[in-house]
């Protein structure tokens, strides 16, 4: 069996990371971190795959996934009701670059 933990499996552990916080770990907040002690991993802050499903929305939902080359690997928060929008949201990320995908659909 083929294992495949993609950028996990390159990290030195123990792993250190940066919790993400809602209205906080924005990118201006993950710049100022890399600047000042950078973590082995980031996240976004949890990101809707309804609104980045929805044209309008989307536009101003993708403020939240802006990030640098210095912050990688960096892995996309996603939430959800609604499992085509979270294939939707899921494939902007892997457009947009990032290392990895976290999906949470709702409920759970």
């Amino acid at each position: 069996m083929k294992n495949n933990l993609g950028f996990w499996g390159k990290l030195n552990k123990p792993i250190m990371v940066l919790a993400p916080m809602a209205d906080v770990t924005d990118c201006v907040f993950r710049e100022i971190i890399c600047k000042y002690g950078k973590p082995d991993v980031f996240w976004t802050e949890f990101v809707s795959a309804d609104g980045l499903s929805h044209p309008e929305a989307r536009e101003k939902l993708k403020i939240d996934l802006i990030y640098s080359e210095g912050e990688r690997p960096i892995v996309a928060q996603l939430f959800g009701g609604r499992p085509e929008n979270m294939r939707t949201a899921a494939m902007l990320c892997k457009e947009l670059g990032f290392s990895r995908r976290n999906h949470r659909p709702l409920g759970e």
